[in-house]
Formats: C-alpha cells, sequence, structure tokens
C-alpha cells in the first residue's frame, strides 16, 4: 500500500463519506489481517451507479488463508444491499495472482488501458 492509499484510507476512516465503506478481516485475537475500502461508482456509458472495489489488502499474515476472497464476498453483500447490480474492480496487468483470484471467482475482464510513458 502506497503513502497515497494510507492518506485516501485515513481520510475515509474519519470523514468517511456517503457511498463508502471499509470492512476489516481479523483473527480470534482482534488482529486485522485485511481490509476492502469499498466506494459508489458512476458507469460513464450509462450513468448507472455500481458498486466499486477501490481498495483490497490481505496482510502477509492472512495470505492463503481465504481472507481476500471472504472480504471480497462482504464487498459484494455490501453492494447488493446498496441495490448495485455489478461490482467493479481495477487491478494492474502485471498482477497475475491477483487476475487469477478475481477470474475464480467469477470476475471477468471488462476494458483495457493502455499507457505510453511520454519522457
Amino acid at each position: 500500500m502506497t503513502a497515497t492509499d494510507t492518506q485516501v484510507l485515513s481520510d475515509r476512516l474519519l470523514n468517511q463519506p456517503p457511498g463508502t465503506a471499509i470492512f476489516i478481516a481479523e483473527d480470534d485475537k482482534g488482529v486485522a489481517l485485511g481490509f476492502i475500502h469499498l466506494q459508489t461508482g458512476t458507469d460513464y456509458y450509462n450513468h448507472e451507479e455500481h458498486g466499486h472495489i477501490a481498495d483490497i489488502v490481505v496482510a502477509p499474515e492472512g495470505e492463503g488463508r481465504g481472507i481476500g476472497r471472504v472480504l471480497i464476498e462482504k464487498g459484494e453483500e455490501w453492494a447488493r444491499s446498496q441495490g448495485y447490480r455489478w461490482l467493479t474492480l481495477s487491478v494492474f496487468a502485471q498482477n497475475l495472482r491477483a487476475r487469477e483470484i478475481y477470474k475464480r471467482l467469477g470476475y471477468g475482464e471488462d476494458m483495457m488501458k493502455y499507457v505510453k510513458e511520454l519522457v
């Protein structure tokens, strides 16, 4: 997680705007194993609101324990409770591990973003 991510999450926790939610996964001793930060998005083309996973982070202690799956399921539950028809997320193309997990959970590719560094 970057310093910017930390700042955004701190701000969201202190001043939670409407249409956002943060859920934290803990073990039985209260140790945080991961979190998911959700927000409302609006589709560019049809202007329909939907849920969006802004951040999902699993701590090293939570890896391989199904924490990511549980957090995403919680995100889906939140999105349904808001009346949204879909839940989106963004992932870096080179993050093959995450992309495989999302695919196993039923997420599919929708749009590709191409980037060229201009030096």
